[in-house]
């Protein structure tokens, strides 16, 4: 699974993001951050009130607002110099972070998983067509939005991101 909401990581198309609360320099509200501890914020019983599965385009509303959309276009073929890969089919979307905190938040604790059509689907680095990915996100800070564009591997006709904490304990899924 690749990770997507991570500045470290990739996507998969089933993406979970959904727990935790902000971090600033590894240390949380109610600690240091350790690999159980680092989550997406989510304000206490939010995954309770609300369903975990949304439309692209829909918005996750938590401690870190959560938007995952379609770009124009969609689908496309990567660029010679993509990786891993070059001159493959893929897909694109736009991730839209919000931080409703009052700390920094870093989008490499999020695990972002992507698939097509229950496939497995790769995160692609294509700079000529404009996907750096997350990595090339900077922390969120307090009050700040942050729109990442995002490519995957594959062709098909469903497919699901899932947003998740580092520990995977809460998650979103949007799909089309």
């Amino acid at each position: 699974m690749t990770q997507l909401w991570s500045v470290a990581g990739g996507l998969a198309l089933s993406v979970g993001v959904l727990s935790g609360c902000g971090v600033q320099d590894g240390v949380g509200p109610t600690g240091p951050v350790t690999p159980d501890t680092a989550a997406v914020p989510n304000p206490a019983g939010q995954a309770d009130r609300q369903p975990n599965t949304f439309q692209f385009g829909q918005t996750y509303e938590g401690e870190i607002d959560t938007t995952v959309r379609k770009l124009d276009p969609f689908q496309f073929n990567t660029s010679e110099f993509a990786a891993p890969q070059g001159g493959v089919p893929a897909w694109g979307v736009e991730f839209e972070f919000t931080n409703r905190t009052d700390r920094a938040f870093p989008l490499a604790v999020l695990n972002i998983g992507a698939t097509v059509d229950s496939r497995a689907a790769e995160e692609i680095f294509d700079g000529k067509n404009g996907f750096n990915g997350l990595l090339s996100a900077p922390p969120l800070g307090p009050g700040q939005t942050v729109k990442v564009p995002v490519a995957y591997t594959g062709q098909g006709s469903k497919h699901v991101i899932t947003v998740a904490s580092l520990d995977f304990s809460k998650s979103a899924t949007f799909t089309d």
